[in-house]
């Protein structure tokens, strides 16, 4: 016989399998009917208890067996949302209904809320430091090894073509993401019937044991939770173990559940985030291109400013975050081209004063185009395109600004354009070889040129110019 608090499995003198309801608040619910009187049980009946559900199995030698009590625990099946609607609610279960004899009962339920509300809160905590996706998978992963134990976790999220890819898998055991085989039969009850699956013996678990994968795999048991956005499961979180596990570790599925509820909309936060700042670095990179097609010159230029911008921001000690906004802001330098008559812009001699002068305007230009935007990154470019023709000696243009005036980001932008320019090929010149660049760099040191760059920086790009010239094709 085996009975919870509230519903009674047994067997009866002729030897079937029956279940009772022993007066349940929540109600026992034979294949979605509440029952009040025992009902005979069958192979596949499913029994619900609250918001748990059983799936009754039968073993073959029913007259003299009985295995788990006539139920394999492996059949545990709860829907994700069941289990987070509880959280939402705060509803911990009818205290009433407790045996508080001796406090044992309401002990138990009270250290599993309170551990589902500590894992609530170091999640969210979590999740919180990270502002790369990939980053906090693998950290969240980890403390979900730390928290629930394991050998090996992993994230699954379904691509456009509905096929599953492994995103991200951490492990204890030292093994690689290559040993993880998963079962399609596992997929489709966390994925498709969007229900958290706990199988803490998968080579005996009737519903998944005749899967190659799980045959062929190191696992033995696994939790696994669907991440659903919405109400579309798009993923799944996996723990797995590589030893037979006695409980069906209900209260670690809940945990988990709530954990994969952080989890999830974080990282569809993050992958927007992104997706975002990607989208943008392709627009300024397109629309940086466009000066650079108007006066025939690859728009593979402006991609290898902003590489060496952002190499020689580093090395003059800006942070990470900055050189790598100087980097998406750099390819923007010459958009004031665009306003330029191609007379002027294409002319394969050298420019008369009035054409010099029309030239120059386009500084001026770019910074009108941008500089209404409070968008950082617009308005980091509207200065590298107002100052990347100023000059340390004061003698450059639109605006004449002398030395340490001129912001840093024009003053590294400067270098980066004319390093590329003299190195590759232009409609009024050929290519200048490395040594003569450096040669005049030397010279201008302190005249076009911030010297402290130059002196204690710009050789430094000699490698990174060699790599980007090899690979012109690509940058």
């Amino acid at each position: 016989e085996s009975t919870s608090s509230h519903t009674r499995f047994f067997r009866d003198s002729g030897g079937s399998y029956k279940v009772e309801d022993l007066g349940s608040s929540n109600g026992t619910y034979f294949n979605g009917v509440a029952i009040h009187e025992p009902r005979l049980l069958h192979n596949g009946d499913i029994i619900r208890l609250g918001s748990t559900e059983f799936i009754v199995e039968i073993p073959k030698e029913a007259s003299a067996t009985i295995v788990s009590g006539g139920f394999s625990t492996t059949h545990f099946k709860r829907s994700a949302t069941d289990i987070l609607g509880q959280m939402e609610s705060g509803r911990i279960q009818n205290l009433s209904t407790l045996d508080t004899s001796s406090g044992s009962e309401l002990k138990k339920v009270l250290e599993q809320k309170n551990r589902q509300f500590q894992a609530l809160y170091e999640m969210s905590r979590l999740v919180q430091e990270y502002t790369d996706p990939e980053e906090m998978i693998a950290v969240a992963l980890k403390k979900l090894l730390k928290m629930l134990g394991g050998d090996n976790a992993y994230l699954l999220m379904v691509k456009d073509d509905a096929s599953l890819e492994l995103r991200s898998s951490q492990t204890v055991s030292g093994k690689s993401a290559s040993d993880f085989r998963i079962s399609k039969t596992l997929t489709h009850h966390v994925i498709d019937e969007k229900c958290a699956v706990v199988a803490p013996d998968l080579l005996n678990d009737q519903r998944f044991n005749s899967s190659k994968s799980i045959i062929m795999s190191a696992s033995r048991s696994i939790l696994a939770v669907p991440m659903i956005f919405g109400n579309v499961a798009k993923g799944m979180v996996a723990l797995s173990g590589e030893e037979v596990l006695d409980s069906s570790q209900q209260e670690d599925l809940e945990v988990l559940c709530i954990c994969v509820s952080i989890i999830g909309p974080a990282l569809r936060n993050l992958d927007l985030s992104k997706e975002i700042e990607e989208t943008q670095r392709e627009v300024l990179y397109t629309m940086g291109s466009i000066g650079e097609t108007r006066s025939k010159e690859t728009g593979n230029h402006v991609k290898r400013v902003a590489e060496y911008s952002k190499l020689l921001g580093l090395l003059s000690g800006l942070d990470e975050a900055s050189a790598e906004l100087l980097k998406q802001a750099s390819p923007m330098h010459d958009i004031g081209k665009v306003g330029i008559p191609d007379r002027v812009l294409n002319k394969p001699g050298k420019l008369d004063a009035e054409e010099w002068a029309i030239m120059q305007t386009h500084a001026r230009l770019g910074f009108d185009m941008l500089n209404h935007s409070t968008r950082p990154i617009l308005k980091a470019a509207a200065i590298v395109a107002h100052e990347h023709h100023e000059k340390w000696n004061g003698k450059g243009y639109p605006r004449q600004l002398m030395g340490e005036d001129i912001h840093i980001y024009g003053r590294i932008t400067a270098i980066a354009d004319v390093f590329d320019a003299l190195g590759s090929d232009r409609c009024y010149k050929k290519a200048w070889p490395l040594e003569k660049i450096l040669e005049l760099f030397k010279r201008e040191s302190g005249e076009h040129f911030d010297p402290n760059l130059i002196h204690k920086y710009c050789p430094k790009m000699r490698n990174s110019f060699l790599f980007f010239s090899s690979f012109s094709l690509f940058f």
